[in-house]
């Protein structure tokens, strides 16, 4: 090849992270890294050059965070180590001592080739350095990257200038080369670089780690070296510290013949390879030798960090899926490591009511990631609404109003495309509002629609204008073993409060919405006047008891109970959002908030065992007899006998005054109303106080 003597150049790689890298890494930092800000080798890769017009180019891409070192490599790549620096904060980013960060690593190079580790997994020498920031918000990256090399005291020089590998080798010796490095590549993406000893008139191709046998046989042999560079005039960066490798472990060789291994696209032909004979450079007798950093330059050709915008490339409906999500990754950062997010989003919701309650709880519902809101509701928007509830605009009032279903789930999707929504226009059949025989089958229509609605969801929100309203879906959530939440208002005052769920076993943890009562639910707006039959309450009260209705739903959903966690002391608190209570009642007369907790009744017209299976077993004459039969679900529920056996008792405790030493009257006056409803049944034992929101009045309604 003859001989000559210059300073050997080298073609600096530059990084290619693609747009599925930049992604792989905003989840890491959102969801595994967090606030460490430790760095952590990852996977990047390279192939061999192909064309003189191409750069040589390290490239990461959305696999690179896999333990597989081939996960998302092309079939002919080779491994690439990469110690990534990723920080918390843009000022932190800027204030790195980069020449340190690279010093660090180099050493690893040094430490790998003098150990031996890179004879091993030549891929070692190859190690590279990514120090990056992301901002989740904006979707832009700040980053560079550094490929350390080793200079030693001495530069590397050429001692024969570079050739086309046919000039040097036969074709069958080509061949028998080619066919070799893919097999080893194939075997272990690391193999970059290997050796290729004559034998005979071919070539025997042995991998790296035979070269301290190789070089002291003093028989000739040459180093082939994986090069991603594709010039015919220069080698690639990987080959400077192939040569200080070389000049560790075969340390006789004053010159060593090198091949630059190039091929096609599709592997198909090595004839762009290149061959020469470098001098390895003279390394220090002792300590990690001189060092080149590596850093590359940025678009303006200066040394420094590069930036990258994704949110222009993204689709909008996906940036606006990651904005959402990044408030509720955020706790798990320092505040609730241990919140199951995915538990929220998988979370089916119907919503029984979309007036103001409706609207108010969708949207926080939103916030927490819940992705499938149904609603259902007969009425339409009129010109009051607006102002209170908000999914709706003047013009949802204009033609006699849209129907609020379906107007609702329009503009919810609307405000998040990503989330699956629709509305349901149905009539709720209610006890005390009688059907006569023509509209009976539409009324048990209905039913079964809400029937099928409820099955199919996961939580049940209960958010209509009526007490009677309720009852339907919460005999319904019970018989399906849903989760049922009533949130309700008074003029001051709000109840939110979670239903108690039948177990598997028919335990029940708490009460339901109308284990409270010993009347069962009845026609409220009859007999009303206006302002009865409205909603009449403060603003902020509705806004107050959607987030409460809320907030206690996530509690549930994330306690390793579920629906079944208990209430009050009986609540270890396991919950990551903290114990779960059963009912929450707030006035804004005084500010105050109780928790309280309401044990179930074995004789609730909606939630008690003869009630459910009366709906399991005999659905239709149990929904005819509420509706039109007064006192049917009395009668059902052993209610009404146990009415009438309080009153006998005060009957008799009226009766049995005459033995009383003072010589009280036994005539009855002073004593109980002999009907004993006024004042002897106002709760059942072991039930709470009254409802202070004076639902039960009529006072809580929701247009």
């Amino acid at each position: 090849l003859g001989s000559m003597a210059q300073l050997c150049t080298f073609v600096a790689n530059i990084s290619a992270p693609d747009a599925a890298f930049w992604s792989a890494l905003a989840d890491m930092k959102l969801n595994h890294f967090r606030l460490d800000d430790r760095a952590r080798d990852i996977n990047g890769f390279f192939v061999c050059g192909s064309r003189e017009d191409l750069p040589p180019r390290v490239c990461l891409s959305g696999s690179s965070f896999e333990a597989d070192l081939r996960a998302g490599m092309p079939r002919l790549a080779y491994h690439v180590p990469v110690a990534l620096h990723n920080s918390n904060t843009v000022e932190h980013f800027r204030g790195l001592d980069f020449g340190a960060i690279a010093d660090v690593e180099a050493a690893k190079i040094w430490d790998a080739a003098v150990s031996g580790e890179a004879l091993a997994a030549p891929s070692a020498l190859s190690r590279a350095v990514a120090v990056t920031f992301a901002d989740l918000k904006k979707h832009t990256f700040l980053y560079w990257f550094a490929f350390p090399a080793i200079r030693g005291e001495t530069d590397p020089t050429i001692a024969a200038p570079p050739v086309p590998i046919i000039e040097v080798f036969t074709r069958a010796q080509i061949s028998a080369l080619h066919q070799a490095v893919h097999q080893l590549q194939a075997q272990d993406s690391r193999q970059s670089v290997c050796l290729a000893v004559p034998a005979g008139d071919g070539l025997r191709v042995l991998p790296l780690a035979q070269l301290p046998a190789v070089a002291a046989a003093d028989a000739p042999y040459s180093v082939v070296v994986a090069d991603p560079c594709g010039s015919a005039r220069t080698p690639g960066w990987p080959v400077r510290n192939v040569l200080a490798l070389l000049a560790l472990h075969a340390p006789r060789s004053k010159a060593v013949r090198v091949v630059c291994l190039r091929q096609d696209s599709m592997g198909a032909s090595i004839d762009s390879s290149i061959v020469l004979e470098l001098v390895p450079p003279v390394l220090p007798a002792s300590g990690l030798p001189p060092i080149a950093r590596g850093w590359e330059r940025n678009a303006r050709n200066q040394l420094g960090p590069r930036s990258i915008n994704l949110s222009a490339a993204m689709d909008p409906k996906r940036l606006a899926e990651n904005a959402v999500d990044l408030n509720l990754r955020l706790m798990k950062w320092r505040l609730l490591p241990g919140l199951d997010l995915s538990a929220l989003s998988r979370t089916k919701c119907l919503l029984v009511g979309s007036g103001t309650l409706g609207c108010n709880i969708a949207r926080a519902l939103l916030g927490w990631g819940v992705r499938h809101i149904t609603f259902v509701d007969s009425g339409k928007v009129s010109f009051s609404n607006p102002v209170r509830q908000s999914l709706f605009t003047f013009e949802d009032c204009l033609n006699g109003g849209r129907d609020k279903a379906t107007a609702a789930a329009e503009r919810l999707a609307a405000i998040f495309p990503g989330v699956t929504t629709s509305g349901h226009i149905l009539t709720i059949p209610m006890p005390g509002h009688p059907v006569d025989p023509a509209s009976s089958a539409k009324a048990l229509a209905d039913a079964a629609r809400l029937d099928g609605l409820i099955g199919e969801h996961d939580v049940v929100f209960l958010l209509t204008d009526s007490r009677e309203s309720r009852w339907l879906p919460s005999v319904i959530a019970a018989h399906k073993r849903k989760l049922c939440l009533t949130a309700a208002v008074g003029f001051d005052t709000y109840v939110a409060l979670r239903h108690g769920h039948v177990a598997p076993d028919g335990a029940r943890n708490v009460g339901c919405y109308f284990c409270n009562d010993v009347v069962a639910p009845v026609n409220s707006v009859k007999d009303r006047t206006l302002d009865q039959q409205c909603t009449v309450s403060r603003p902020g009260v509705s806004m107050l008891v959607s987030a409460v209705a809320v907030e206690l739903m996530a509690a549930v959903v994330v306690h390793p109970k579920g629906a079944n966690a208990p209430a009050g002391d009986g609540d270890d608190g396991a919950s990551a959002l903290g114990r779960v209570p059963h009912q929450i009642r707030g006035s804004l007369a005084d500010y105050g908030l109780m928790q309280l907790t309401g044990q179930a009744f074995d004789k609730c017209t909606a939630c008690s065992p003869v009630i459910l299976d009366a709906y399991s077993t005999r659905r239709d004459e149990l929904l005819l007899g509420a509706l039109n039969t007064p006192g049917y679900l009395e009668e059902l529920s052993g209610l009404a006998a146990l009415k009438q056996a309080m009153v006998d008792v005060d009957v008799d405790f009226v009766m049995s005054d005459d033995d009383d030493d003072d010589g009280a009257s036994n005539d009855g006056s002073g004593g109980a109303d002999p009907s004993g409803e006024a004042d002897s049944v106002a709760s059942h034992p072991g039930s709470p106080p009254a409802d202070p929101s004076g639902e039960e009045a009529g006072g809580s309604r929701e247009e």
